[in-house]
């Protein structure tokens, strides 16, 4: 699905970016770092950049709960 992200719908792009390990979710966001404005690519780029977002607040509250 990588290298054809563009063709699925959003909720089909969000599902893939959930489902990739962290290195690959990294790469794919440093690939579509500079995407060109009110592009699908735009789309792409916040999709993972938000998926990186949701792990890093998961493994904050995951942090603070062992801590209690």
């Amino acid at each position: 699905m990588e290298n054809n992200m563009r063709e699925y719908t959003v909720e089909q792009r969000r599902a893939y970016a959930r489902s990739l390990p962290i290195e690959e979710l990294m790469k794919m966001a440093e690939q579509y770092s500079n995407p060109t404005p009110n592009t699908t690519e735009q789309v792409i780029y916040n999709i993972l950049t938000s998926e990186v977002e949701r792990r890093i607040l998961n493994w904050e509250v995951a942090e603070v709960w062992w801590i209690l």
